[in-house]
Formats: C-alpha cells, sequence, structure tokens
C-alpha cells in the first residue's frame, strides 16, 4: 500500500482495505495489455471527436492539421476561462474612449467553438448578406481613413481582409510591429461573421459589459507579448441594424489607434 501513497492512513483503514485493493491492483498489472485495448476506443474516439470539432471551426492562425489541434488543445488547457471581466480596462490609466451610448445587445451571447484557437463563435451565426455587409463595412472605414488605413491579408488569422494602420501614420498605440485593428471572419472555410478587434480600455469596457464581444483568451497573456490585452472578439451582426453597431465598434478601433477626436474627413482624419 506504500507504493499508493496510502501510508499515512491509520491501521485500520489498511486492514479494511489492503484485502480489496492488493489483489485488483496484481489483477490490473497482470492484464494491463487487456485493459489497455480495451479502454482504447473509447479514448480514441473521444479524441477524434475533439479533433473534428476543431477542423469544423476552419482554418484561422495555426495550422488547420493535428499539430494546430494540439497547440489549441494545450492553449484550452492553461489560458485564463474569465474572458468576460473587465477589471484589467477599468484600472488602466488611459481613460480615452471612442465609442458612446453603445446600445445593449438584446439576447444572450452566443456560443463559443470548444477549442480557443481558432477564435469562433458557433451559434447565432448571420445569413450571408449580412456577413457581406460585415466586409462592406470594413471597406466604408478603410474609405473613410483612406490615407491612414490599408487592407491586406489578417497577420493573426493567416487569411481573410484585416483593416491596418498604414506604417507611414504615427500611432499612439501601436508599435512598429503588427499593426492590425482589425479583421472579419467571413472566408468561404471560417466565415461565421465575428471580428477581432483592438480598441481603447474603456471601449473594451463598454464592449463586454453591453454584450457586443469578449476578450480573447490569449489577451494580456505573457504581459500582452502574444496579443494586446484590449483585443477583443466582436459577435456577429445578426441583422442590419446590428452591422451599423459593428461598424461603430471597428471605427472606434481605428479612432483609437489614431488618437483621432474627431470624424474623419476627405483625404484624412482630424
Amino acid at each position: 500500500m506504500s507504493r499508493l501513497g496510502l501510508r499515512h492512513l491509520p491501521a485500520s483503514f489498511h486492514t479494511c482495505v489492503d484485502p480489496i485493493l492488493q489483489p485488483l491492483a496484481a489483477y490490473c498489472y497482470r492484464n494491463r495489455i487487456f485493459l489497455a485495448l480495451l479502454l482504447a476506443p473509447p479514448i480514441v474516439h473521444r479524441l477524434y471527436s475533439d479533433y473534428t470539432d476543431f477542423l469544423s471551426l476552419g482554418p484561422g492562425g495555426i495550422p488547420y492539421n493535428p499539430l494546430g489541434w494540439l497547440i489549441s488543445s494545450f492553449a484550452r488547457a492553461v489560458l485564463p476561462r474569465d474572458v468576460l471581466s473587465t477589471t484589467v480596462y477599468t484600472t488602466s490609466p488611459s481613460t480615452r474612449t471612442y465609442l458612446h451610448n453603445l446600445p445593449i445587445r438584446q439576447s444572450p451571447r452566443p456560443s463559443l467553438g470548444s477549442h480557443p484557437l481558432p477564435h469562433r463563435q458557433t451559434s447565432q451565426i448571420p445569413s450571408r448578406d449580412v456577413i457581406d455587409a460585415v466586409e462592406s463595412a470594413i471597406l466604408e472605414i478603410h474609405a473613410d481613413y483612406a490615407s491612414s488605413t490599408e487592407l491586406k491579408t489578417s497577420v493573426y488569422e493567416k487569411t481573410g481582409m484585416g483593416l491596418f494602420i498604414h506604417p507611414n501614420v504615427q500611432s499612439p498605440t501601436l508599435g512598429e510591429g503588427k499593426r492590425e485593428v482589425a479583421h472579419v471572419h467571413a472566408t468561404e472555410e471560417a466565415g461565421e461573421g465575428s471580428l477581432h478587434v483592438l480598441l481603447a480600455p474603456r471601449d473594451c469596457v463598454e464592449v463586454i459589459e453591453k454584450g457586443w464581444g469578449q476578450r480573447h483568451p490569449l489577451a494580456g497573456v505573457w504581459g500582452g507579448k502574444v496579443l494586446p490585452a484590449e483585443y477583443l472578439l466582436v459577435y456577429a451582426p445578426r441583422e442590419w441594424s446590428e452591422v451599423a453597431v459593428v461598424r461603430r465598434i471597428v471605427e472606434a478601433g481605428v479612432r483609437s489607434a489614431l488618437g483621432a477626436e474627431g470624424k474623419p474627413v476627405p483625404g484624412g482624419w482630424k
């Protein structure tokens, strides 16, 4: 029994349990190959089911293969699960906000995939025309801030359209590296209409508390070396009126990155 780590228990316990556990342990050891074969099918089925769940989220960011599944499974095991807390934002020294009077999102939050990578919602999926409208909203914002932004493939997703601050434009919040403000998940392989947006800390509070989004599980982890703490998932709009709200959120991200107080003007911003 000492090998089972039960030496600290009283002698009466050993007297009662030893006659049961010792033969059971001996049986398991003698039949270890049989038991392994017996348990293998349900374990393999569980792993395969989890792998297919991972693939169902579509490509995005990490390898779309068993290696990506292992990475996502590890991340799921170690990443924080509280993605709705706003404490990190309310304690931020930055108090600037670019979102005002955001409406409360009606209905519960959508479900998300069992894997944190790629980060996708799995319920309340809008129709294709609404997803196209979200892409059009991104294009409109780029047109409004034409001298300050550019469109190219998302550096985070490795696929799909991303909205970036132009490298020649100074930003009070973005460094010289990744200057991506937002991208929409709208590809045919992984297009459920949600977005990832980088916002000002106080705007993160507004979006989360009003029910429009939540923090990415990697946001702020390891001192923000992977993703900034203000990197949010914004839920897919379900109808045309919600597209307008999502557009406001993305534009707030652009204005925050530019430090812009006013509305864009032709040829630039003020």
